[in-house]
């Protein structure tokens, strides 16, 4: 079973009586603007009742939310299913509830059997492609309760043929998945869930500090790579989840409330408004633009999907879109404005419009701060600048030329080029950084290609097996010159076809030697032997018959013979040294 990549509008809809006052006609709206921002689909949250003082579920009102579920699919919408396991407020059962002492958490699973799977299996009915049973729920889904949330699951799978995930909050899971932060504080344990599912998903709500943000630039390198708030890598934790767990990533829920300090953990909504928070909409629109760069830029590997909260129903009721009394007011500025409700955010929803109608690719060009830590850094298309940081770090990159940059002499540290990757070490320290799909390393003097059998290595060769001379000793400017064409598109043939008319060339090889001077001169300077009878004659007939082996596509095929490549691997084997271009 596999997930395709999808970028969802969260859709808050929690219980039919909540929405009482919502019309029909102003929720297919709301469903209508999401298509028209170019959601892939939505998914709707629906909840599950408990009773505080049993620990007992009920059946959850939901019977109206099925007539959206249907009209979303008609205009083309994929829908997701999120079920939340909530108290009498609609908030979910996690660490932070205020459980009384007769509340039973293997009452609360037991009787979760029934409501979760009937709802399931009207899910199926309705090809809903994902089924999330369960979000944040930090005090009971951990390795404790292991055996019972299989039973539930096992219920589930039953009545429910497509993905079934469960969206644990950010950090609940640290212990078991690994990360770079820290210990985790949960002393209930860690996630337990994710083994007994098809996908992992995680709710992500990054806290920034309340230090003015204003680039997006910033809030990646600052508080994704390494969060100066909490000290963790949300980067380095979702690649390690990933490896960890070999299942397809969700960011289940993903968002940031639009005032001044919605980054760093403020509060409720109408504390927002009582204490008179400013409104920040512009902030609120970066935030959501760094999520998609860092998604794009090193996520894309691990991340196939994300739901960004939230379209809220019940913010649609007459008595908050139209506020009379103070109490009405104090709900209208604390959900329509001071809240997730992206709704109100059309700057956030601008952006958001641009990025959920591409792939996760959004640079062509990107440059990545590496931290004073062990950093796990992606990059994706484009031709990509990771400037590496202290610690050990792992670095991939993607399509186009990468480049990782060091901030010291090259003798500073030792180059190893390996089967599958290329390790640099500081000599100063214990710091190794390994490299992954890396074309180029810079120094402070110097630079070397490592894409031996591609751009940097064709240069290299086509260049020596013309001159008969090391280009590395005395012209690494001219060799970066040429390294730099076939950078911009320049085939290897017309590279040879620049060597042939040049007066070097012609002082080599002579002014006008015939096809035979000409091609004993290519073996005895490329390949550094006589010709063998029937190879040479092969040559001699090609470019006598075919048009297409002009003296230059011959010179560029000798340098990249497998002889040739083996004969100069010696020189090149841990890399190319060269002056970088530019003009």
């Amino acid at each position: 079973m596999t997930a395709t990549t999808f970028r969802n509008a969260a859709f808050a809809w929690w219980n039919d009586p909540l929405n009482a006052r919502v019309s029909d006609d102003r929720i297919f709206l709301l469903i209508d603007h999401i298509k028209s921002i170019g959601y892939s689909g939505v998914t709707f949250s629906y909840g599950i009742p408990v009773d505080l003082g049993s620990g007992a579920a009920a059946e959850p009102s939901i019977s109206r939310l099925w007539r959206f579920v249907d009209y979303a699919k008609t205009i083309g919408l994929d829908v997701q299913l999120k079920t939340h396991i909530t108290d009498s407020q609609n908030s979910n059962l996690n660490l932070w509830s205020n459980y009384p002492k007769s509340f039973s958490f293997d009452n609360l699973l037991q009787t979760l059997i029934n409501p979760i799977s009937n709802v399931a299996k009207i899910a199926q009915e309705h090809q809903i492609s994902v089924f999330y049973i369960g979000t944040e729920n930090n005090s009971f889904d951990t390795v404790k309760y292991y055996d019972q949330w299989k039973v539930i699951i096992d219920q589930v799978k039953k009545v429910y043929s497509g993905l079934i995930s469960y969206d644990a909050l950010y950090l609940d899971w640290l212990n078991k998945y690994g990360t770079s932060g820290g210990p985790h504080k949960n002393d209930y344990g860690v996630t337990a869930l994710w083994d007994l599912v098809d996908a992992v998903s995680v709710s992500f709500y990054p806290q920034l500090q309340s230090k003015p943000t204003s680039d997006v630039n910033t809030i990646i390198d600052k508080y994704f790579y390494r969060d100066e708030f909490t000290n963790y890598s949300i980067v380095n934790d979702i690649i390690n989840l990933g490896r960890a767990t070999n299942k397809p990533i969700f960011l289940g829920e993903a968002g940031f409330i639009g005032t001044d300090l919605a980054l760093n953990g403020s509060g409720s909504e109408v504390d927002m408004v009582k204490n008179g928070i400013p409104q920040n909409y512009p902030l609120q629109a970066l935030a959501f633009q760094a999520l998609f760069e860092m998604i794009g830029n090193n996520l894309s590997k691990y991340v196939k999907g994300i739901n960004l909260w939230e379209y809220n129903a019940w913010t649609f009721s007459d008595w908050i879109q139209n506020p009379g009394d103070s109490s009405s007011r104090l709900f209208h500025d604390a959900y329509i404005t001071k809240s997730w409700n992206l709704y109100s955010n059309k700057l956030a929803e601008e952006i958001i419009s641009k990025y959920v109608q591409r792939d996760w690719a959004y640079h062509t060009n990107l440059t990545v701060n590496g931290s004073p830590r062990d950093d796990i850094l992606y990059v994706s298309t484009g031709n990509n600048l990771i400037q590496s940081g202290k610690g050990s770090d792992e670095i991939h990159g993607g399509l186009g030329i990468d480049t990782s940059s060091y901030p010291s002499l090259a003798l500073s540290y030792s180059l190893l080029l390996n089967a599958n990757n290329a390790t640099v070490k500081s000599k100063s320290g214990d710091d190794v950084d390994t490299l992954f799909g890396i074309e180029r390393i810079t120094f402070l003097d110097k630079s070397i290609a490592l894409d031996l059998s591609t751009n940097a290595g064709q240069a290299y060769r086509v260049y020596k097996a013309a001159f008969n001379r090391d280009p590395m000793q005395g012209d690494t400017k001219g060799l970066g010159y040429w390294i730099a064409q076939i950078d911009k598109g320049m085939n290897l043939t017309e590279v040879a076809a620049r060597f042939v008319d040049s007066n070097e060339f012609r002082t080599l090889y002579g002014t006008n030697p015939t096809n035979e001077q000409f091609l004993t001169k290519l073996y005895t300077n490329v390949l550094g032997r006589q010709p063998e009878a029937s190879g040479f004659n092969w040559w001699l007939n090609e470019l006598n018959t075919n048009p297409t082996k002009t003296r230059a596509k011959v010179l560029a095929d000798f340098a990249e013979s497998a002889e040739n490549q083996a004969g100069v691997l010696g020189l090149i084997g841990n890399g190319i040294t060269y002056e970088p271009w530019v003009g």
